[in-house]
């Protein structure tokens, strides 16, 4: 497919639903003026619908969150030792019982065809053709068995519990037969506040791109409330996971699993989730799903001695953008 994937393009279902004629179509080269990762930000405004870019941009809420991880990353040096012998350095990483030749890997981001024509489907591509681990979204616009078939031997399937637990071990079981190496579950995202900055341009996300992974499955019926219940606790928190959900997921599969936890050592556990939880990944995810949260702090290695820590640096374009949870997949941001 030559070199597509590399470039951000705009979605034909986009085009036809806001009537742009102004973007450019999507490219197949790298242009020359290309130096650096931040450099497809400033190129995507030329390819992508300013509605569509604020929304994957964009932050939760007020993006206070964002800024404050922005800042937290930017904070981040690296500190030189001199005078050491590098002739057998390399930046490869042994991480759950494979090697890679780097530790950079594509995280789970939602709707890909906002971006481009094949959505995830060339995402995979260039992860493939990087030797990069790709992190496929259950809220992927394409299926995740066909991502599988694109992306390279390491690659991750991100999680969301379904109200139905069946409706979850499908899920499951669909990313174990597809080859997928390892499951990622999300667990700090049950309510989304919507991106103010995605509203305030009229973003509605077009008919034509779906969570199609999860089409088979009905629709959660509307939870009833008693006038004395809360719209947040009793309704949108009710099918919140637990440590009794995790305990579940881990004795239902065989892939290892890499729980996206929120950004806080002091979350406490109980001996049966010490027992089972095999890795914790510690993200900016809660840039995009909550306003109001603290920055990423260093991780104490004193609070997570039983855990090994993935620490996931995405860069600015990923930390910025935003994923759905559960409640809010059957109908995206309006």
């Amino acid at each position: 497919m030559g070199e597509a994937w590399f470039l951000p393009g705009i979605s034909l279902a986009y085009i036809e639903m806001n009537d742009t004629t102004d973007l450019l179509a999507a490219l197949n080269h790298i242009p020359a003026d290309i130096h650096c990762a931040q450099d497809y930000e400033r190129l995507a405004r030329k390819h992508i619908d300013p509605r569509a870019l604020a929304y994957i941009d964009g932050g939760s809420g007020t993006e206070s969150t964002l800024h404050a991880n922005r800042a937290a990353f930017s904070a981040c040096t690296i500190l030189p030792r001199l005078l050491r012998d590098l002739s057998a350095g390399h930046t490869r990483l042994r991480l759950l019982g494979h090697t890679h030749p780097h530790p950079v890997m594509l995280a789970p981001v939602a709707f890909h065809k906002l971006a481009h024509p094949e959505g995830e489907l060339a995402s995979a591509s260039g992860a493939a053709a990087m030797d990069t681990c790709m992190v496929c979204s259950t809220l992927s616009s394409v299926r995740l068995e066909d991502v599988a078939e694109r992306a390279g031997a390491q690659k991750w399937f991100q999680l969301y519990f379904q109200p139905r637990r069946e409706h979850t071990l499908d899920l499951v079981r669909r990313a174990e037969r597809a080859g997928f190496t390892a499951l990622v579950v999300t667990l700090d995202t049950s309510i989304q506040a919507p991106s103010i900055r995605a509203r305030h341009t009229g973003f509605v996300m077009p008919p034509a791109i779906q969570p199609v992974n999860l089409a088979a499955y009905p629709a959660p019926a509307q939870v009833r409330l008693d006038r004395n219940q809360s719209i947040i606790f009793q309704g949108m928190m009710s099918e919140a996971p637990t440590w009794a959900d995790l305990a579940w997921l881990l004795a239902h599969t065989t892939l290892p699993v890499v729980v996206r936890v929120c950004s806080t050592p002091r979350t406490p556990l109980s001996s049966a989730a010490r027992e089972w939880l095999r890795w914790s990944s510690r993200t900016t995810a809660g840039a995009a799903s909550m306003a109001c949260r603290p920055a990423l702090p260093p991780c104490r290695r004193s609070a997570v001695r039983w855990v090994r820590t993935i620490r996931c640096c995405s860069t600015a374009a990923f930390a910025a953008a935003p994923t759905s949870s559960r409640h809010s997949h059957w109908a995206p941001t309006q």
